[in-house]
């Protein structure tokens, strides 16, 4: 899940200072569940606005912003969308990007999007994964080193770990503390004793494309 949170009211009415007319959009899935962009924040952000003397011309609440065709299909019946001073958007950043390429207006972005998380439990996001296009999780036992650990070290815990603990974050355990014990349980410690090179960040160049047919990658 990609895990957003709404900005600050103080900048949305910065970003739409000297405009009258505003729609919004919100996305039904990873938005609503991170409580940044599903309908009941969209019906907050409509008052902030109306109390600021602005006009909200309509709502949308897409199942997944992201989809660039339905998106583009539900915008379809909005014509106050096009019509409006601006659009502004809360869900992730490619769900904002993907309705400013649709629309001839300005389009506001109306969260932050912070990471790619795992649902704990309800209301709770831990992030796993930095997306870096080049995954490590086999020798590393499923601990992520570029995103569980702070700095990001490939090679060993730095000098700071103490007890376990990590030297940035004293309330949570080192990453490579928790690999060893993972590589000691499952009986693959010569994993974590071979040198890493350097990260290959090749597949993390931006932006990235992949084209997919029949299942299978045919471009990227």
């Amino acid at each position: 899940m990609i895990i957003s949170r709404m900005k600050p009211v103080s900048e949305l009415l910065d970003y739409v200072a000297g405009e009258e007319k505003i729609f919004l959009i919100g996305c039904g899935i990873c938005a609503t569940y991170c409580a940044s962009g599903g309908k009941r924040e969209l019906m907050f952000v409509k008052k902030v606005l109306e109390d600021a003397g602005k006009t909200v011309t309509g709502m949308l609440v897409v199942e997944g912003v992201c989809v660039v065709g339905r998106t583009k299909k539900h915008l379809e019946y909005y014509p106050e969308a096009y019509n409006s001073d601006s659009i502004m958007v809360f869900s992730c950043g490619t769900g904002i990007s993907v309705v400013a390429d649709l629309v001839p207006v300005k389009v506001h972005p109306g969260t932050d999007t912070l990471f790619s998380g795992a649902i704990v439990a309800p209301g709770v996001f831990e992030e796993k994964c930095s997306m870096c296009g080049k995954c490590e999780l086999e020798w590393s036992q499923g601990v992520c080193p570029h995103t569980i650990c702070p700095k990001g070290i490939f090679n060993g815990p730095c000098g700071g770990v103490h007890d376990g603990k990590c030297e940035v974050n004293s309330e949570r355990d080192c990453a490579w503390a928790v690999m060893y014990e993972r590589a000691k349980r499952n009986g693959c410690l010569d994993e974590l004793e071979r040198p890493r090179e350097f990260k290959d960040w090749r597949d993390n160049i931006k932006p990235r494309r992949i084209v997919v047919r029949s299942g299978k990658i045919v471009h990227h």
